[in-house]
């Protein structure tokens, strides 16, 4: 029987190494990519849902097939509701190609940022802000009027680009830009110039596995509803289920991995008519402690149908009409062509004591809404003489 030697008793010159020779260095080869491969593992798993250098928000760009796309809504309380967004039309778009914000990190606004006609900071006056690690919360009622409220230095609001759709707007978060770990996770709230009765708006670099959370205001900030959603990269369209336009803001905020972005927000604008504050007269003069009344002429064109305004809906500067236009005969009383264009004008009278002009005033504002619901407004100068 062979007597078994313990390797430690074998000279050295006699033992084999197994990292020697031509085999040796390709195990050497194998071992040390073995190695590295687990280093660069191992140092990237922390940071695996870290933003792309180049991307802050990581997730790609909505397709062409999904643009019109609509996600299943996880939860829906309240009057507004999620639609298929190709129902809704786009009469006027904010696109955020008309501010600065360029490659990368893009362009830091501490303020009311104001672009393609509405206005967007970090939420609404009146909202409570809180943190979950490194995304803003939003949450509690906002004040009356619905007014915006910007977030601390470097924590409000963001515009960059690299996208398939151009430039976007995010919410800064808690870490502060230009951390790339602050874009896109931050809350963002968003005023209409006027109420809306549906919008819609793409949502860019959704990384997956996420909640995206909607809550809709009307101005005096008592709620419309909230949407809770798992968003994906496309179009969402939402609308007031009753049709009324009174969708005045909405705040949004998310806990999307590497955080999301929004662009091509698209809503209802005002059309802008022509008034004349006492028609016929100019300086157009008020004097606020007269008891009377202030005559306002909505004036037509070819482009303008004054019939086609609901008298409803007619405001000058607070007050409401003085006569009840309601009437059929009160109200044909009330169309006049007061310029001489050959077009009906329609003559309002306001009470003065009713008006929220002041001393300092120099225009007074009407507004109202067609028949079909859709906003109008004008504006004339005043002059102010005697005093409030």
């Amino acid at each position: 029987m062979k007597k078994r030697i313990k390797e430690d008793q074998i000279p050295e010159h006699r033992r084999v190494n197994p990292l020697k020779g031509k085999e040796g260095k390709e195990m050497k080869k194998t071992i040390l990519t073995i190695l590295l491969v687990t280093v660069l593992l191992l140092v990237a798993a922390p940071n695996a849902l870290a933003d792309d250098p180049d991307n802050p928000l990581q997730g790609d760009a909505p397709s062409d097939e999904d643009i019109t796309k609509a996600e299943a809504e996880v939860s829906v309380v309240g009057s507004v509701v999620q639609v298929d967004p190709a129902t809704i039309p786009c009469d006027t778009v904010a696109d955020f190609e008309d501010v600065a914000g360029g490659a990368g990190a893009g362009t830091n606004y501490d303020g009311i940022l104001v672009s393609g006609g509405l206005q967007l900071a970090e939420r609404l006056t009146g909202q409570t802000l809180s943190f979950s690690g490194n995304f803003d919360v939003l949450s509690g009622s906002p004040s009356s009027p619905l007014a915006l409220q910007t977030g601390d230095l470097n924590d409000n609001v963001n515009v960059h680009g690299g996208y398939a759709s151009g430039q976007v707007v995010a919410g800064v978060g808690p870490t502060g830009y230009p951390n790339y770990n602050a874009i896109g996770e931050g809350s963002l709230a968003i005023l209409f110039p006027n109420p809306q009765s549906q919008l819609k708006f793409q949502i860019v670099g959704v990384d997956g596995g996420g909640s995206a959370y909607l809550n809709f205001f009307k101005a005096d900030g008592s709620s419309l509803g909230t949407i809770t959603m798992s968003p994906a990269n496309q179009t969402y369209g939402f609308r007031h289920s009753l049709g009324i336009r009174e969708i005045a803001g909405f705040s949004i905020h998310n806990t999307d991995p590497a955080g999301i972005g929004y662009d091509n927000i698209c809503y209802e604008a005002v059309i802008e008519v022509d008034i004349d504050i006492k028609p016929g007269s100019f300086p157009n003069s008020i004097n606020l402690k007269n008891k009377g009344v202030v005559p306002v002429a909505i004036l037509g064109s070819a482009e303008f149908d004054v019939l086609l305004v609901d008298v409803t809906t007619l405001d000058f500067e607070g007050a409401a009409p003085a006569h009840d236009l309601t009437d059929a005969a009160v109200y044909a009383d009330h169309l006049q062509d007061v310029n001489g264009d050959g077009f009906l004008d329609l003559v309002c009278h306001f009470s003065t004591p009713e008006l929220g002009l002041t001393e300092s005033s120099t225009a007074g504002t009407l507004t109202a809404s067609l028949l079909d619901g859709t906003p109008i407004s004008g504006t004339d100068s005043v002059r102010i003489v005697g005093g409030s």
